[in-house]
């Protein structure tokens, strides 16, 4: 316990001593100040490179300025790649046999309109694209399916006529959220 008290009063007397690092210093107590800088620079998550590094411009009797270091990239600076999602896709129209009461209305209330997308297990205004048929066109959610539909992957398009929507059928595709 005494060695470790010796050492923490070196410490702290070195660095009263050099005004905590700024005013270059020698002497006996440089090696304690060293291991001491060296070792709070780690605790800060610098490299023991980087660590030596400072602690040597730090040492140096001329005048060097420290190199800033470049800011790392925030969460929303980072490009994702869209993840696929596999799904099943199938069309509607605005047919009143095909939805409520209300066959122009999608249930967050906008009019149907090519883009308008229906599914229950994403939430409302999801925008996803599905490359393989319709290659960059995005669709956003803005309509539900029945209740039926509760717990199943599966995304339904708005489609303009009731041919298409039984042409375009059932598929199992990949999904791209946005």
């Amino acid at each position: 316990m005494g060695k470790r008290l010796a050492l923490l009063i070196a410490i702290i007397a070195s660095a009263v001593s050099s005004f905590g690092g700024l005013i270059p210093h020698s002497g006996p107590e440089t090696s304690a100040f060293d291991s001491f800088y060296a070792l709070h620079t780690q605790a800060q998550g610098l490299s023991a490179t980087v660590a030596a590094h400072q602690n040597a411009l730090v040492n140096d009797d001329s005048v060097t300025e420290v190199p800033s270091v470049a800011p790392t990239e925030t969460a929303a600076q980072i490009q994702v790649k869209p993840q696929p999602l596999d799904v099943w896709v199938t069309a509607y129209t605005s047919s009143p046999d095909e939805t409520d009461d209300t066959p122009f209305i999608t249930a967050s209330g906008s009019l149907v309109h090519d883009g308008v997308a229906a599914t229950n297990f994403l939430p409302m205004g999801t925008q996803f694209r599905i490359p393989k048929v319709f290659g960059d066109k995005v669709f956003t959610v803005e309509d539900r399916m029945n209740a039926r539909y509760d717990g199943v992957k599966i995304v339904d398009v708005w489609m303009g006529s009731k041919q298409q929507a039984i042409d375009f059928g059932k598929v199992s595709l990949k999904i791209e959220l946005l």
